[in-house]
């Protein structure tokens, strides 16, 4: 977690704007053109410039605790294989075999110190060699030095495993988080465990991750819910392309005092955006929402992957697994029928001509300066595989 005197500053601003009713604000409105959700060349490039070839979350430390712990998954159509090699490193893969692209692996966790192809039975280590060709001396020759799994660039930072989706462009991890990995670090994700995963359909992913950026619909969308506790008012800072977004909690009205409050989750709820599709809401509790916005296969739609950490473990305790089971049914619920409920509801009037530009408001600046990064980044040249 954050050190005390940082926290202390979060409250203390959290408090005066609560007490003022204001909020952090840029200078300026912004507009935004509605062709920004619309214009098919726009998303290919975004798809290429930012989702194939610059440092997305992956997975997390969490999900491979040990030598062999593994998860299969699909980004943009792309099936990964994290996992943990007996040497301690993670590392992501192409899931594919190298003799005829056969998947190994369904999308999912497990443990395994070895990955047998379901077709021909070639099979790889834990840190992706070729160590078994099913009949070698009948196939022929062959090295197996140089049919190891294709392995994409990846690091483990923060609790968190980066990677790239193109296979030779390299990862700079402390260029790309800058000063943003103390920030990250300090949440501990590395010492938190997985309780419950889930996925939620959805629009364009810019109309879906947009309402993560932002608190002004809290108090009108949310009234019925997180609503209740968590309030519109936002502190809002920026680290190069990522933010930290601090909402003041219904616990911190009517007090002067941070001290007069007997912990800094009754006064604050942070939320950690992480350029340019990741969401943490959470951590200075017991849980902790991490939410992947990807791309759908088509401009139009998109998947949340919902991963629930739990600061306590879960394997062997059922009363901690059943409150995180109703924590992520209540969340889920929240974000299916009322953020994404109003994201698929702006998804429907984007062609319709009512628009040619969206308003971004001076107290919705994050929002503001998360587009600003991806314009440039479509406008950047590619980074090109070494």
């Amino acid at each position: 977690m954050s050190t005390t005197a940082t926290l202390n500053t979060l409250v203390e601003r959290s408090m005066r704007h609560l007490s003022e009713r204001t909020t952090d604000q840029s200078e300026a409105t912004m507009e935004l053109p509605v062709s920004d959700y619309l214009d098919e060349a726009i998303w290919r490039r975004e798809m290429d410039a930012i989702f194939m070839r610059r440092p997305l979350v992956l997975g997390y430390s969490a999900e491979l605790k040990a030598p062999g712990d593994y998860r299969a998954l699909t980004i943009r159509k792309i099936p990964l294989l994290l996992v943990r090699g007996k040497d301690g490193v993670a590392r992501a893969f192409l899931n594919a075999c190298r003799h005829r692209g056969t998947q190994l692996l369904t999308d999912g966790c497990g443990h395994a110190m070895r990955f047998a192809c379901p077709y021909h039975a070639w099979t790889y280590d834990s840190q992706g060699a070729l160590v078994g060709v099913y009949l070698e001396k009948q196939f022929g020759d062959l090295d197996k030095r140089e049919r190891g799994l294709t392995q994409l660039s990846c690091v483990e930072r923060a609790g968190i495993i980066w990677g790239v989706l193109t296979p030779g462009v390299p990862l700079d991890i402390d260029a790309w988080l800058g000063t943003y990995a103390p920030v990250l670090e300090s949440l501990q994700i590395a010492d938190w465990h997985v309780a419950e995963r889930r996925s939620l359909p959805g629009p364009n992913w810019k109309v879906a991750f947009d309402g993560y950026m932002e608190g002004y619909h809290f108090n009108v969308l949310h009234r019925p819910s997180v609503g209740k506790d968590t309030k519109g008012t936002m502190l809002g800072d920026q680290f190069g392309l990522h933010q930290r977004l601090i909402f003041a909690r219904e616990g911190l009205r009517g007090l002067s005092d941070p001290e007069a409050l007997p912990a800094v989750a009754d006064a604050v709820f942070p939320v950690h955006i992480i350029y340019p599709n990741v969401s943490i809401a959470g951590g200075y509790q017991d849980q902790m929402l991490i939410s992947q916005v990807l791309p759908g296969d088509t401009m139009d739609t998109s998947l949340t992957l919902m991963t629930v950490l739990s600061r306590k473990p879960v394997d062997n305790d059922d009363r901690q697994r059943e409150r995180m089971r109703k924590y992520a049914d209540y969340i889920q619920a929240v974000i299916r029928d009322e953020d994404y409920l109003a994201a698929d509801r702006i998804q429907a009037t984007l062609r319709s001509g009512a628009n040619e530009t969206f308003l971004i408001g001076r107290n919705e600046y994050p929002l503001q300066h998360f587009h600003r990064c991806l314009k440039q980044h479509r406008d950047a040249d590619l980074p090109r595989a070494e």
